[in-house]
């Protein structure tokens, strides 16, 4: 594929082989329930070689301890590789990614972090590299397309931003239950909620693509700026259709949304001066108390 090999654009055919989606991740263990499945694709994301190694008789838990918390677990063994191998030219490269970690970052934010200053002399190519090969993904809310200050970098790969979370610092023995206990479990379902939110986006692309009536233009975040009450944010799932943007408030709970904390959601967003949106929806892995327009349940995104 490259410039300088004699057979640059003269294949008949170009093939991207990239990761499973979380559908098509999901039929490698069909009989969790839908609140595993989200969680099992939030860590393992979608290498077949590690989703074919999860054991069905073990618990979720107990599967991140041996795949990727044990010093020889199989997951570890992989991510350590392909870190080793994507950051082995450029330190800027290395002190980008540990420091993107779970969340999403500004160019400055990550440069800002970094103390060498060779290292911030390389973060742009850096940077550049990793999203060619993979590994980040950058991204602008829908509404603020063009802006670079609202340009955002995000680890692409599932796996490798829950070892980045929970491992990357530590010298020590992780494997024990002790360990998980103290340093996983606590905010575990935190670093599932991100990654579930990202696979609600998922979740409407795909809908689009399978639609042929879909009105969805483009599926992506929302930025907001409230400057009457001085508050300015991203809704992390949007969609932009023909007539205007749809949001999205995404919720991992372990029992049906109540009612209750809808509207106190929805109350919450309508207060806000500024918002060119023109409906309001929720997605509950779990589902809803009460059923309604524009409510998604994780058995919806599952449906497809």
């Amino acid at each position: 594929m490259d410039i300088s090999n004699p057979l640059y654009k003269r294949f008949s055919m170009e093939m991207y082989i990239g990761k499973l989606d979380y559908l098509e991740a999901a039929l490698f263990y069909p009989e969790r329930n839908i609140r595993e499945k989200i969680s099992l694709y939030a860590v393992f994301g979608g290498i077949p070689m590690i989703l074919s190694a999860i054991d069905a008789t073990l618990s979720i838990e107990e599967n991140i301890r041996n795949l990727v918390m044990a010093g020889d677990g199989l997951a570890r063994l992989y991510i350590e590789d392909v870190l080793r191998d994507e950051t082995a030219a450029q330190s800027a490269t290395y002190a980008a990614v540990i420091r993107i970690g779970n969340g999403s970052r500004t160019f400055g934010e990550i440069e800002s972090m970094i103390d060498s200053k060779t290292a911030r002399d390389g973060l742009a190519k850096a940077l550049k590299n990793l999203i060619s090969s993979g590994v980040l993904i950058k991204r602008q809310p829908i509404n603020e397309q063009g802006n670079r200050k609202k340009t955002f970098y995000e680890i692409k790969i599932n796996l490798l931003r829950f070892y980045l979370t929970y491992l990357e610092r530590f010298s020590v023995d992780t494997s024990s239950k002790a360990f998980f206990l103290k340093y996983v479990r606590p905010s575990l379902n935190t670093f599932i909620s991100y990654r579930f939110e990202a696979m609600v986006r998922d979740y409407f692309s795909i809908l689009s693509e399978r639609s042929e009536n879909s009105e969805i233009v483009t599926v992506g975040t929302y930025w907001y700026n409230d400057r009457e009450n001085k508050k300015n944010g991203e809704f992390d799932v949007a969609i932009e259709t023909l007539d205007g943007y749809e949001i999205y408030e995404v919720k991992f709970l372990e029992a049906p949304m109540p009612e209750t904390l809808v509207e106190k959601e929805k109350e919450k967003i309508l207060h806000l001066s500024g918002l060119n949106v023109k409906e309001i929806g929720f997605v509950s892995s779990s589902g809803f108390e009460k059923e309604g327009d524009r409510r998604i349940s994780g058995k919806d995104i599952y449906a497809l």
